[in-house]
């Protein structure tokens, strides 16, 4: 049996299979959507050490350049797309706040250029690892750590954005 509703005719059968599958496939990516940007529990960081060895470009940091600061910890790899795309914004956004990248690829002249190429100012480093809030495996990864030097969210970049803006917004109001 068919229904007509104007141009379109819709076979009840086929419509109930489209629902249950359109609903198994949201019902499968919403958890990874809603944990994108997960709380951070508040965890209090112990920064890593910015060692000379692991320096790859941009200024060179001390765990003590962080202290009071809003600081966004990206893990990122060069054979990333995803990773490369977020690059320009967090460039663009070093002026408000304090970024720190963290290549987790293998090291290779590529990351280098890459970097220099993209005229990328905040300071890259390679492997490090926020122990509070280590990188779960997949890239990106970031970690929003608050002025009072805990850990605020972590999850997808682009899931943090709107979080560093309030954190930014406390520390401009003195909370």
């Amino acid at each position: 049996m068919t229904l007509n509703a104007g141009f379109c005719i819709i076979h009840p059968m086929k419509t109930f299979t489209a629902l249950i599958l359109s609903g198994s496939i949201a019902a499968m990516t919403a958890p990874a959507f809603l944990h994108a940007a997960d709380n951070g529990n508040g965890a209090k960081v112990t920064y890593p050490s910015f060692d000379e060895g692991s320096h790859l470009h941009g200024p060179r940091i001390k765990a003590s350049d962080l202290k009071g600061k809003v600081v966004f910890f990206e893990y990122w790899g060069i054979n990333c797309p995803p990773c490369i795309a977020s690059m320009p914004h967090l460039q663009e956004l070093q002026d408000k706040f304090t970024v720190v990248g963290s290549h987790r690829q293998g090291l290779t002249p590529r990351v280098k250029q890459f970097l220099e190429e993209k005229k990328i100012t905040f300071p890259v480093y390679q492997g490090l690892d926020i122990p509070a809030a280590s990188c779960p495996g997949g890239l990106p990864h970031a970690v929003l750590i608050g002025a009072n030097g805990k850990v605020v969210a972590k999850g997808h970049p682009t899931q943090l954005y709107d979080l560093v803006k309030k954190e930014v917004m406390k520390v401009e109001r003195g909370l």
